[in-house]
């Protein structure tokens, strides 16, 4: 059998707007739902479930061989480390460069704390000797 046309119906009309819908009737309390009645599958379907079920070998993996595939997946997914040494001395530069301006600020600082608490007189302007270490 063949579909030469399909005829589309129009919508039912539909009433809209707030007179109509407050004029509707209330809505009714659903009716308790009818007990779902499942039949039992076709004999033929039940043989072919059963074909393939008995068909299916389970598969089991030897752990060691799947620890193995997934350290060697990790493996492939690494890049070697030669090939980023220009990357690796840049970000070690950056590094030295970051703690040399540490310790400047951090001199520049003591510096700065120092000039206040002379012009607040808490300390004296003469220099201290230091204690050397035996």
């Amino acid at each position: 059998m063949n579909v030469r046309t399909l005829r589309v119906l129009p919508p039912a009309p539909v009433q809209t707007g707030p007179a109509t819908a407050a004029a509707g009737p209330a809505p009714q309390p659903a009716a308790p739902a009818a007990p779902v009645e499942r039949r039992t599958p076709p004999a033929g379907y039940l043989r072919a479930l059963a074909a393939h079920r008995a068909s299916r070998t389970p598969t089991t993996v030897d752990p060691t061989i799947q620890a193995a595939a997934e350290r060697q997946t990790r493996q492939q997914a690494r890049e070697p480390e030669e090939l980023f040494g220009d990357g690796q001395a840049v970000v070690e530069e950056r590094r030295e460069r970051a703690a040399r301006q540490r310790a400047a600020d951090t001199t520049r600082a003591r510096a700065l704390r120092r000039l206040a608490d002379e012009r607040a007189g808490r300390v004296s302007s003469t220099p201290q000797r230091l204690e050397r270490p035996a």
